[in-house]
């Protein structure tokens, strides 16, 4: 939904000060990174053809870069 919304208010449409583009890229951005960490960490815990390292770091990776878009509102880091 957050994906799809983004689209709807783009840039031209973004409302005050942007607030309904920068929410709903907010929505999807941490939805992606939910659905990244939930994979890594069926990864980690279940056989898989996939090495437990990228289940490692697919956990944290994805977990810094959504700190730190939280804390600066980047679209680099988005």
């Amino acid at each position: 939904m957050g994906y799809f919304f983004v689209g709807v208010f783009s840039n031209d449409r973004a409302g005050p000060n942007n607030i309904y583009h920068n929410s709903f890229a907010g929505v999807a951005f941490s939805g992606f990174v939910i659905s990244i960490v939930f994979y890594s960490i069926y990864i980690i815990f279940f056989q898989t053809k996939i090495t437990k390292s990228y289940g490692i770091f697919g956990f944290f990776g994805p977990l810094l870069f959504l700190g730190l878009y939280f804390i600066s509102f980047s679209p680099l880091i988005e």
